[in-house]
């Protein structure tokens, strides 16, 4: 895979053409500091990066990963339409050696590389999971339709008053939330920091938008995997106040760590500080010294929800 790799950083030059290193880096969303090193060649784009650059430079996502097809994106959209299911594996898992891919897909390595070669073809369900992995569109990584990055799963729930807002001029102007930006969900549902407040409906009260380059980089998380909830009580002060917004991802639930969680336990929610055990135990804790840190058994009663990674306003957790 690595020889289809090698002239990359000409590639990259020749999609940059006469604009400025530093001009092109701003438009593309990428530091100046590592488009240089791809020009150099000390460095890989991944995914993302690559996406980008293609889409401002408006060439070929297959060409500027791998030299092959035309240089000249046939569309504007987004979409790109590659016949074969090794070469958007190739895209997907972006400019990296066979190992770090791999690593990045939860792979072996060996079958990483039959299914680049064509030899083999996961299964649909193994396509499902590499396009979570890759963050990529499980529609265009199965049969090329559509567009790379995928879009929320959830509908954006809005009534006949919320199609008005105010603008800068104090006008009403129609409001649509735009296909450019990630749009998470503000739910109803309420964790307290404190004694618990018992779980009643979910819904989505309001929207939360911002371009998936905003969330990767001020919050170093997929927005797929987001929502935002309001903390109540005052147990997490100073780190969390009371009535403050948290965002909560929910795609560690796979692999906890210690840290700030939202979690059910006994049909109540709770947003606590969280270390995990041998022998299914965990050590609630508050960061207000004013309440006791406890440790309780994991039993079926308790489920992790989504761990918090910042609040509003803006600071990582």
């Amino acid at each position: 895979m690595a020889s289809n790799f090698d002239d990359f950083h000409a590639r990259l030059k020749q999609a940059i053409g006469n604009e400025s290193v530093n001009s092109f880096a701003k438009k593309c969303e990428v530091s100046e500091s590592l488009l240089r090193k791809y020009l150099s060649g000390d460095s890989l784009p991944g995914t993302k990066a690559l996406v980008a650059i293609s889409e401002y430079a408006r060439v070929s996502l297959e060409w500027l990963a791998t030299g092959k097809g035309p240089i000249i994106r046939e569309d504007a959209t987004g979409k790109h339409e590659i016949t074969e299911f090794k070469d958007r594996l190739r895209i997907t898992c972006g400019i990296n050696d066979i190992r770090t891919a791999a690593e990045k897909l939860h792979l072996h390595p060996e079958k990483l590389d039959k299914y680049l070669s064509g030899e083999e073809e996961p299964f649909l369900n193994e396509k499902l999971e590499l396009a979570e992995l890759g963050h990529v569109n499980p529609q265009w990584l199965i049969d090329g339709k559509g567009e790379i990055k995928p879009r929320p799963s959830y509908e954006i729930a809005t009534n006949k008053e919320s199609y008005f807002i105010t603008n800068l001029e104090g006008r009403q102007v129609k409001y649509e939330p735009s296909p450019d930006l990630w749009h998470i969900p503000v739910l109803s549902l309420e964790a307290a920091c404190g004694n618990g407040t018992l779980i009643s409906t979910e819904s989505i009260k309001a929207i939360f938008s911002a371009t998936e380059v905003w969330f990767r980089r001020e919050l170093g998380a997929n927005p797929a995997n987001l929502c935002l909830i309001q903390a109540r009580g005052d147990s997490m002060v100073t780190t969390i106040m009371p009535e403050e917004m948290v965002f909560v991802d929910r795609s560690c639930v796979v692999e906890p760590c210690d840290g700030i969680w939202v979690f059910r336990n006994e049909e109540a929610l709770f947003i606590k500080r969280l270390q995990f055990f041998p022998g299914r135990k965990v050590e609630v804790t508050s960061d207000n010294p004013r309440y006791k840190p406890y440790t309780m058994a994991i039993s079926e009663s308790f489920a992790l929800l989504g761990q918090v990674i910042a609040a509003l306003p803006l600071r990582r957790l």
